[in-house]
């Protein structure tokens, strides 16, 4: 989202995560629906990194702990505690 600050990505990626949660979606190969949700991570330029490697980094380490903390959520690295990020950048 080029341009948007951290209010607007969040929001953009909450109304995503949001229409997904609530949609059901058919399987060609059977009867069922699926119910399907996602994680989003988010990084925002320059904030949370001036390179587009280091960019992805944060935003894949705010993913990740989207999932770990239970999944289908939104999370924004800058509201992970510093050790938190640190600790992602050191393990890769």
């Amino acid at each position: 989202m080029p341009e948007a600050d951290r209010e607007a990505a969040c929001a953009l990626a909450e109304r995503i995560r949001s229409a997904v949660e609530s949609e059901c979606f058919a399987v060609p190969t059977g009867p069922a629906l699926l119910h399907a949700t996602i994680s989003i991570g988010i990084a925002c330029f320059p904030a949370d990194g001036d390179e587009l490697t280091g960019l992805t980094h944060q935003a894949d380490i705010a993913v990740y702990h989207a999932k770990a903390a239970g999944r289908n959520r939104t999370v924004y690295v800058g509201d992970l505690p510093q050790a938190a990020r640190l600790a992602g950048i050191l393990a890769a």
